[in-house]
């Protein structure tokens, strides 16, 4: 019996990590962190990294990253 593959959209990826990076409570500065890196290693790996910019009036682990056009297809 084969199983069969189970895979996630990287932009569904995207999605869900903007949001947690933006919405996330102060206190978890360092989850916020995790889940950037992770992302990135993610991204960089599907050749699919397209760079992030800084949500305004927020630190620096409050980030947004970009969507290629060609994965929102």
């Amino acid at each position: 019996m084969t199983r069969e593959r189970k895979t996630v959209a990287i932009v569904d990826l995207i999605d869900t990590a903007n949001a947690m990076l933006a919405d996330s409570i102060d206190e978890c500065r360092d989850g916020r962190i995790a889940i950037a890196v992770y992302l990135e290693r993610i991204l960089m790996d599907a050749n699919a990294y397209r760079g992030f910019r800084f949500i305004d009036g927020t630190d620096e682990t409050r980030r947004s990253y970009y969507v290629a056009r060609e994965l929102r297809s």
